[in-house]
């Protein structure tokens, strides 16, 4: 086996400084992206996607994608899942939603609120989700939120609060159990 020159380490270490930053110019220019939105972070594009699936596939009742749970049209697909399951009961709305229809406008109304000039108030967008308990609720949340502001929930929800707290969000709404049985 031929021994190596030292031309030759140091030709090798030329190409690996070059790689080095030529990879640390990458990630510079792809964070500097990220940060003004030019490109989305890996955090926004799994949102996106999960959004996506969700309005795709509104009557899938059995899917496991919490953000379902934010489509208007999902409360009706829900009903019909709890029918075929319970036939010889009646679907109580009054149980399933638990609370007054004036506190639906209300949340709603805090919700929309929420969203501010200066500073948002995402503390109480948290905490009007941890108060519902079903993904009845909150579908039936969103149906009263885009039937007064004439908005996607979860869409203006997006506009202003960042990747961290709709995670939050989603963790708080991912063990929603669809009705109340």
């Amino acid at each position: 086996m031929p021994k190596i020159q030292s031309s030759q380490v140091k030709d090798y270490l030329k190409i690996a400084a070059y790689l080095g930053v030529g990879y640390l110019a990458y990630k510079a220019i792809k964070n500097l992206a990220e940060t003004f939105g030019i490109i989305k972070t890996q955090a926004q594009q799994q949102i996106d996607t999960t959004t996506q699936a969700a309005g795709g596939s509104t009557i899938e009742v059995q899917s496991s994608n919490p953000f379902l749970s934010f489509s208007p049209q999902y409360s009706n697909a829900l009903v019909s899942a709890w029918q075929k399951k319970y036939p010889n009961k009646t679907w109580d709305n009054k149980k399933q939603l638990k609370f007054d229809l004036m506190l639906y406008k209300t949340y709603s109304d805090s919700l929309y609120n929420a969203k501010g000039i200066f500073k948002d108030d995402e503390n109480s967008v948290l905490d009007i989700f941890r108060n519902l308990q079903t993904q009845y609720q909150l579908s039936f949340l969103s149906r009263t939120f885009s039937f007064y502001y004439k908005k996607d929930m979860l869409a203006y929800l997006k506009t202003f609060m960042d990747d961290n707290n709709l995670k939050d969000v989603l963790d708080i709404i991912k063990n929603y159990p669809q009705y109340y049985s």
